[in-house]
C-alpha cells in the first residue's frame, strides 16, 4: 500500500514538473519575438556603410553620407528620422530615381542638417507617390533639390 501511494505521488510530481516545463517552453517561444521587436525599434542606419539599395523601416534613423549610387526608399506607413543625412545624386542615366523614394504614406522627422538631391535630371530630392502623403516634422533642417530640372520634393 505504501508503494502504491509513493507511485501515485511520483506520478503527480512528474505531471506537475511536465506542466512547468511546458509552460516555460511557451514563455521562451514568445520571448524571442518580443526581444527582436524591441531591438528593431530605434535602429540607426549609417548610409555610408550601405552597399546596395535600402528601404528604411518604421522607427529607423538614417544618418551619414550615402557613399554610393544606391536607391533609398521609405516603407509605406513608416516614420523615419533623418539625422545629418547627405544624399547627393550623381546625375547619371544609370540612376533614374529620387534621392529618397517614399513607397506610400510616410513621416520624416528632421534632426540636424539634411541635404537630399535627386539622382537624375528631373527626379526630385524626395518622391511621394500620387495620392499619398509625406509629413515632415522635427526641428532639423532639410534642403531637397532635383537632379537638374525638377522640384525638390
Amino acid at each position: 500500500m505504501e508503494q502504491t501511494r509513493q507511485k501515485r505521488t511520483a506520478k503527480v510530481l512528474l505531471a506537475a514538473l511536465l506542466s512547468v516545463v511546458m509552460a516555460l517552453a511557451l514563455v521562451f517561444a514568445i520571448l524571442p519575438q518580443a526581444t527582436l521587436t524591441a531591438q528593431a525599434e530605434g535602429t540607426t542606419v549609417d548610409l555610408s556603410a550601405l552597399s546596395e539599395a535600402y528601404t528604411a523601416q518604421d522607427g529607423e534613423t538614417l544618418t551619414g553620407t550615402l557613399g554610393g549610387n544606391y536607391k533609398i526608399s521609405i516603407a509605406d506607413g513608416a516614420t523615419v528620422t533623418l539625422k545629418d543625412v547627405t544624399i547627393n545624386g550623381v546625375k547619371s542615366s544609370k540612376c533614374k530615381w529620387a534621392g529618397i523614394t517614399c513607397n506610400g504614406n510616410a513621416t520624416i522627422i528632421l534632426s540636424g542638417e539634411n541635404t537630399v538631391t535627386g539622382f537624375y535630371e528631373d527626379y526630385p530630392g524626395i518622391l511621394v507617390p500620387a495620392n499619398k502623403t509625406l509629413t515632415i516634422q522635427g526641428d532639423g533642417a532639410l534642403t531637397a533639390s532635383a537632379g537638374q530640372d525638377g522640384f525638390g520634393a
